[in-house]
Parts: C-alpha cells; sequence; structure tokens
C-alpha cells in the first residue's frame, strides 16, 4: 500500500473534523498523517485551519489575520504540490488586498472626521467663549464655602512598602492599610491594571504593568495564583487543573501577559503539539483584570536600586 492509500482517509477525516469546528481532534489527525508522511503539504493545511479556527479552506480568504509568517503555512508552500501552492498565496493575496482597503476606507474616515471637527471648532469656539465668560461672572459673585464638593481631595494617596499608590477618590468604595494589606471595600470600579498604573516607587517613577521590566527577562510584574485552568500539554497527556499566576512581562509596546505554571512552564494555545489551555487566554497584553473577592497577591519590580516588592489587595 502507498503512503497515499495510508494518507488519504486520515486526509478526509482530518476536514470533516475541521467542518464540525472539533478542533483538538483535527489536530490528532494532522499529526497521524505526519508521522506517516512528514512532507505532507495537506496536513500542514490542515494545522493552519486550526490555528485560525477556519472550518472550511476557501474561508481562509475571510481570516482576519495575514498568516504570511505562519509555521504551517510554510511548511504548505514547502512541501504542498504546486496547485495547492498556488490556491494559498491567492488566498493571502486576497486577505492583503482586503486589508489594504479597509486601511484606505479607515484614512478617509479620519480625515472626514477632522475636517469636520475643525469646521465645528471654527463656529463653536466663539460660543463656548462668552459662555465661560458668563459662568466665570456668576462663580465671582457667590460665597466661598470650605463644604463644597469642588474642595473635595481628588486622590487617596497610600504610603506602603515605601510606595506611594495615588488611587482616584470617589464615594463609591473605601481604602485602608492594616497588616501591610491594602483592603479595599464598596464598589471598585478600577481592574488590576488600573491599580497598577497608580503605583509609584520611590524614584517618583510609574510603576504599572506596560513599563519596565528586569534586565533578566522576568516579568514586571506577577499575580500569583490568579487563575485555575484545564492544562493539555500533549496529544497523549490526558490533562488537569492547575493554579497559575498571571505573569506581565516585555518591555512598552512589547508588553505581553501570559499564564505561569508553578513548574515553570507556560502553555501556549496552540504549539506544535498541541497544547491546550481551558479557559481559552488572550495573550496580546490588551485584556484587563479584575480583583476578585479576597486576597490578591502582586509581585512587581522596579530599578535604582533593583527591587522586588510584594503588594497585597484584598477585595472584601
Amino acid at each position: 500500500m502507498s503512503i497515499n492509500d495510508r494518507t488519504s482517509p486520515l486526509i478526509e477525516r482530518i476536514f470533516l473534523f475541521l467542518e464540525d469546528g472539533e478542533w483538538s481532534k483535527a489536530n490528532e489527525y494532522c499529526e497521524k498523517v505526519l508521522d506517516i508522511d512528514p512532507k505532507n503539504g495537506y496536513a500542514y493545511l490542515g494545522k493552519l485551519m486550526i490555528d485560525y479556527h477556519i472550518r472550511c479552506k476557501d474561508d481562509l480568504t475571510n481570516c482576519k489575520k495575514d498568516f504570511t509568517h505562519n509555521t504551517n503555512y510554510k511548511r504548505i508552500l514547502q512541501y504542498g504540490d504546486a496547485n495547492l501552492a498556488t490556491k494559498m498565496q491567492s488566498y493571502l493575496s486576497k486577505i492583503k488586498n482586503r486589508q489594504l482597503y479597509e486601511n484606505m476606507q479607515k484614512q478617509e474616515a479620519v480625515a472626514k472626521t477632522k475636517e469636520k471637527s475643525i469646521k465645528i471648532i471654527q463656529v463653536a469656539l466663539p460660543i463656548l467663549l462668552v459662555i465661560a465668560i458668563i459662568i466665570l461672572l456668576c462663580f465671582s459673585f457667590l460665597p466661598l464655602n470650605k463644604n463644597n464638593d469642588i474642595n473635595k481631595p481628588q486622590i487617596d494617596v497610600l504610603d506602603y512598602k515605601g510606595l506611594t499608590i495615588k488611587i482616584p477618590y470617589s464615594e463609591e468604595y473605601t481604602i485602608k492599610i492594616s497588616n501591610e494589606k491594602i483592603y479595599l471595600s464598596g464598589d471598585i470600579n478600577f481592574t488590576i491594571n488600573d491599580f497598577l498604573s497608580y503605583v509609584y516607587a520611590p524614584s517618583g517613577k510609574s510603576f504599572y504593568a506596560t513599563g519596565w521590566a528586569a534586565d533578566n527577562g522576568t516579568a514586571s510584574f506577577l499575580i500569583k495564583d490568579f487563575a485555575t485552568v484545564h492544562t493539555l500539554y500533549w496529544l497523549n497527556d490526558p490533562g488537569r487543573n492547575e493554579t497559575v499566576d498571571l505573569q506581565f512581562y516585555g518591555y512598552n509596546r512589547d508588553f505581553k501577559a501570559r499564564y505561569a505554571c508553578k513548574d515553570g512552564r507556560w502553555p501556549m494555545y496552540y504549539t506544535g503539539t498541541g497544547s491546550l489551555i481551558s479557559p481559552l487566554f488572550e495573550n496580546d497584553g490588551t485584556k484587563k483584570y479584575d480583583f476578585k473577592p479576597g486576597e490578591t497577591i502582586i509581585l512587581g519590580q522596579y530599578r535604582s536600586p533593583a527591587t522586588t516588592v510584594e503588594i497585597v489587595v484584598v477585595k472584601q
């Protein structure tokens, strides 16, 4: 029996699983094909479709991301037949043309909005100046009232382990420090990401998640015991529930976040071995994370001198 005879039924199963959205099963059969024929272009096509959750190969045209640098796409060009390679390049060309058109549309919309805004400002500015003068004249005749809301503090300033924490003032929540812990109670309307932006190191520099990471590559911040997830590292691994940390890492615009397992591993959602995390975790650094009831432990770093500090926040 030829290699083609052995792999053809498996490839048919791959695309049936893809149609049904059974990504894990589809990936399992891709690996079976590659065990028999490591240079099978259609197996790599299946893995590319799994990467972007595409059920039908023609739907690759509608893929939101340019997959030029995807490893499985490169394997298709390397090992696939001429017809398959040509088809994939046509999909990619349509994606790029669509993205170019969408960018042009956005630029035109921005230009129109800017032009309209300038016209509105030109008309409204004199009116606003007159209104502002009237308001100032009215306030000049009002008696001073020390109990007026305008005199209330705008932030709660906390001195915590040598750090200065400046949290916006609100009547919706209260903040206090006790036993080296920060207690939050009431309607907390800021996330962990927001909280980190309120923390300042002794040097006066902002002490926040998207900023400096240590020279040795460790995280700017690490939130201990952040979540319980079900992890699957290998296709033949039955999987397990693990308590993981949330690790912020990188520099400035390259900042990202990821799960950090207790044994030092950090599982990606899909790798060459089919690793899986449930629930799915966005690894683009844009997601906001809320304080959960109870204790949240945040490990942070800052320079001058290089110091690690532990912040314990208790949401009541």
